[in-house]
């Protein structure tokens, strides 16, 4: 039988989880592209100390935040959220 959703994880756990999967996607593929933070706040609109905050788990970023930062970082937004609903899994 295939896995299915933890329906003990609380959802408090599961949106942690997931922000932590983004947080690294995000971070991961700026190094890729060599951008600091700094560049990429300033091509997306943003504060760097938000950015720092998003990438490290903390902040909470919208829909239309991840859909600037995919912009500039040239993927799918579904390449930020990728590896998600790993952690969503037993």
């Amino acid at each position: 039988m295939g896995r299915s959703y933890d329906a003990r994880m609380n959802t408090a756990d599961a949106c942690t989880r997931v922000r932590e999967v983004i947080a690294r996607n995000i971070k991961r593929r700026r190094k890729e592209v060599y951008l600091s933070q700094q560049a990429l706040a300033e091509a997306i609109g943003a504060n760097r100390t938000y950015l720092s905050d998003i990438e490290t788990g903390n902040g909470n970023p919208s829909v239309d935040m991840l859909v600037k930062i995919a912009l500039g970082l040239g993927v799918k937004l579904t390449d930020l959220i990728d590896g998600a609903d790993e952690t969503l899994l037993d």
